[in-house]
């Protein structure tokens, strides 16, 4: 423990500091430690999130460029002129990025205007960074108003996608965690973070649980998750059970299946029955690649994305008796948050994720309408978490981006609750799946826009347009 403290010391260019617990549940603690943040360009429209976006046109003027600003369309794009001293007249067209500096070179207001995938937009370019070892911290002031709102604002951590703040202010470090605070000064802004007690739990359920965080992180943009122990010893026992019985996924069905155990069969108790019934599981005794096969599933990629309240419940038997098998993961995930205005739907990949894997993998059931798809392939899934709204005319449309702004249609499946993947699932686990046909290809750009309509009485209309990249695996 004195050694990761000491690495975490910090370095003496360092703008920002993480208090680092990896022991036990009373392991030592680092204290909180305050830093300033410094001024750093957002360069890509990809890292600007939905909420610091805005259309920009002659009918859509945002506040955010002053008082008397005007846009006005021309034959090659958009003139935007002020009576400020800040700008007087500039030129947007499609293939051009323009940057707008409306404060000052210590005090930036930068705004970066692109054309964006439905139209001309405005965002939030100037975002404010700091450092420690390897790790980043950026917190974006997604309205400028010099202040830092839960629910509005934004943070990215390492190579994370931009997320809004929530009222939990975690991100993650290895397999702990710490909470994080943002807080406007007179230069700018500073940020204080403050280490929790790390998980218990044994080296398999640690590296499940880091690699499950990561995942978080990177693709579904949502803060890190804890370690229960009461459930994990509950999973623990499920996954002994499995091995002591030798399940095998692809037998003969014994009646209870991988979730359920017989009372007479060995290793059998109430808290690991309660597990299987309650937990996802894989046939892996690597429970860190179960975490990132599970995020390229459909079914079974909705256990990651619970509540931090809750936390997970990890059990890992890394040994099998039979060559079908390399061992089983068992994880009693957590509740999924409530969806509403303040927390919207959980769309994956996340706006702004890169790095995003090319191909589905594995799971069962299979979806009924496509039973040999896991034959052939297919490309990574997009899903839309919509919890307990009920909506109805769903659509979810894929775009390959391509060279010269050129956009081509991606060929897929949808799956809702209407017309679920498996009978077996009949609510498709409150959310809904686009399957593309074929691989996504690597390195490359896509565009989703998802619309439905919310039976709430009112109609209301839900319309979601976002990017992702693609990695090169």
């Amino acid at each position: 423990m004195p050694r990761l403290l000491a690495l975490l010391r910090p370095l003496a260019t360092s703008a920002l500091f993480v208090g680092l617990v990896v022991g036990s549940g009373h392991a030592e603690e680092a204290a909180p430690t305050t830093v300033a943040l410094r001024p750093v360009k957002l360069e890509a429209p990809l890292d600007i999130p939905p909420l610091a976006r805005r259309p920009l046109g002659p009918e859509a003027v945002p506040a955010w460029l002053g008082e008397g600003a005007a846009v006005e369309a021309t034959r090659t794009g958009l003139k935007l002129t002020s009576a400020t001293k800040r700008f007087r007249r500039t030129l947007l067209t499609p293939k051009k990025t323009q940057r707008l500096n409306l404060g000052t070179r210590k005090a930036p207001r930068e705004l970066l205007l692109f054309a964006g995938p439905e139209g001309y937009e405005v965002g939030v370019a100037t975002a404010w960074q700091g450092t420690f070892g390897k790790h980043r911290l950026l917190f974006l002031d997604t309205d400028l108003d010099g202040k830092v709102t839960v629910g509005v604002d934004c943070i990215r951590w390492g190579a994370g996608v931009m997320r809004r703040i929530t009222s939990y202010g975690l991100v993650p470090i290895g397999s702990a965690s710490a909470r994080f605070t943002v807080t406007p000064t007179e230069t700018g802004f500073s940020a204080t973070l403050t280490p929790l007690p790390a998980p218990k739990g044994n080296k398999l359920q640690l590296a499940c649980l880091t690699a499950c965080n990561d995942v978080r992180n990177r693709l579904y943009g949502l803060p890190p998750l804890g370690l229960d122990e009461a459930k994990s010893l509950g999973c623990q026992k499920h996954a002994t059970y499995l091995f002591l019985n030798n399940y095998d996924f692809l037998g003969p069905w014994d009646g209870v299946g991988s979730h359920g155990e017989k009372p007479e069969a060995p290793g059998y108790s109430e808290d690991g029955a309660r597990a299987g019934r309650l937990s996802t599981i894989g046939g892996r005794g690597d429970a860190a690649l179960t975490a990132r096969d599970q995020s390229r599933t459909m079914i079974h990629r909705i256990a990651w994305l619970g509540v931090p309240d809750e936390g997970l419940g990890i059990g890992v038997e890394a040994r099998s008796k039979n060559s079908h098998v390399h061992g089983y993961t068992v994880v009693w995930a957590p509740s999924l948050p409530t969806i509403n205005e303040a927390r919207p739907p959980i769309l994956v990949p996340a706006p702004g994720a890169r790095g995003v894997a090319l191909v589905v993998a594995r799971e069962h059931p299979v979806p009924d309408r496509l039973p040999d798809v896991y034959d052939h392939g297919a490309g990574m899934p997009i899903s839309v978490t919509l919890g307990a709204w009920s909506c109805k005319d769903i659509t979810l449309r894929l775009y390959r981006e391509g060279a010269k702004a050129a956009v081509h249609a991606v060929e897929g499946t949808l799956f809702t609750p209407q017309q679920p993947i498996s009978k077996l699932r009949k609510h498709n686990e409150q959310s809904v799946f686009f399957l593309p046909t074929v691989p996504l290809l690597r390195d490359t750009r896509y565009r989703v826009v998802f619309d439905a309509t919310r039976e709430d009485g009112r109609d209301t209309k839900l319309h979601y347009v976002w990017r992702f990249e693609t990695g090169d695996k």
